[in-house]
């Protein structure tokens, strides 16, 4: 027999309201310049004169891809097409600046996306998940018993289901389709997205974790497409979300707009960036 969980933001909520995506987006909004909150609010639904609607920020990040698909699609042609590169000739253009944007619009991405990862890390621990969702964790053990095989889908950037599976069936026990390989340049574990080496490393596993939308702790390395994940602790004491490089590493997360085109567009159904 095989058994289907799938969870939502709403565990999270279950757990600290902090995770509540209007909370989310002030936390995220407040962080930014001055000059990036006009850049949001420009994106954001206005409903009187000067108030915008900061609740639904995955609608304002949709339209955020948008701006940021269509200049890099130009950049791109501009940058590697003969009729692009003869048009910046011919009009004595240069492409500096629009790269310029493009960065500046990854990096209040990576801004929200860091937002998330100070609210987990200040309330994704163990004790706090015991207290405040005891129910789902016996509920959930009852559901892993036995020799059934069980799927369970997330659709957070989610680390609470690895964290409470880390703790009740333990990391042999359940596999989410990554393998360590090698280390990151500052010496930390990395492991590598690869479903068949995982297979050939680790054979068969009855519990499988499948993160939807991505996960926080994963990223992707522009040049490649490569798609690994680092531990959470390790992200947080490197500082790395502060330190990223959005033309080397993105997050691979799906955030905003386009999620279903985005999850099958991805051959793995597991990963999709922006």
């Amino acid at each position: 027999m095989k058994k289907v969980v799938l969870t939502g933001n709403g565990l999270y909520v279950g757990l600290n309201r902090a995770f509540a995506l209007q909370n989310i987006t002030q936390t995220f909004y407040n962080k930014l310049t001055s000059e990036h909150q006009k850049f949001i609010q420009h994106h954001m639904e206005r409903i009187q004169e000067d108030e915008y609607i900061q609740v639904d920020f995955e609608g304002a990040i949709a339209s955020i891809e948008q701006v940021h698909d269509a200049l890099d699609s130009y950049v791109n042609f501009l940058i590697n097409e003969e009729e692009g590169k003869k048009y910046l000739e011919s009009e004595g253009l240069g492409v500096e600046e629009l790269q310029s944007h493009l960065t500046k619009i990854k990096e209040i991405i990576i801004s929200y996306t860091s937002s998330i990862v100070e609210i987990i890390d200040g309330n994704v621990h163990w004790e706090q998940i015991g207290d405040r969702l005891s129910g789902f964790i016996n509920w959930l053990q009852a559901e892993l018993q036995g020799n059934d095989e069980i799927d369970l889908f997330t659709l957070n950037f989610d680390l609470l289901l690895e964290t409470i599976l880390l703790r009740t069936v333990g990391t042999d026990e359940f596999t989410d389709f990554h393998v360590k390989r090698g280390k990151t340049p500052d010496g930390h574990d990395k492991f590598n997205f690869d479903p068949q080496q995982t297979l050939n490393d680790f054979d068969y596993r009855r519990i499988r974790l499948h993160h939807l939308h991505g996960s926080l702790s994963s990223f992707k390395r522009l040049s490649d497409g490569r798609i690994f994940k680092l531990r959470t602790e390790d992200i947080r004491l490197s500082d790395l979300y502060k330190k990223l490089d959005a033309n080397e590493l993105f997050p691979s997360i799906i955030t905003g707009g386009f999620k279903s085109k985005c999850f099958l567009q991805e051959k793995s159904a597991e990963y999709c960036s922006i």
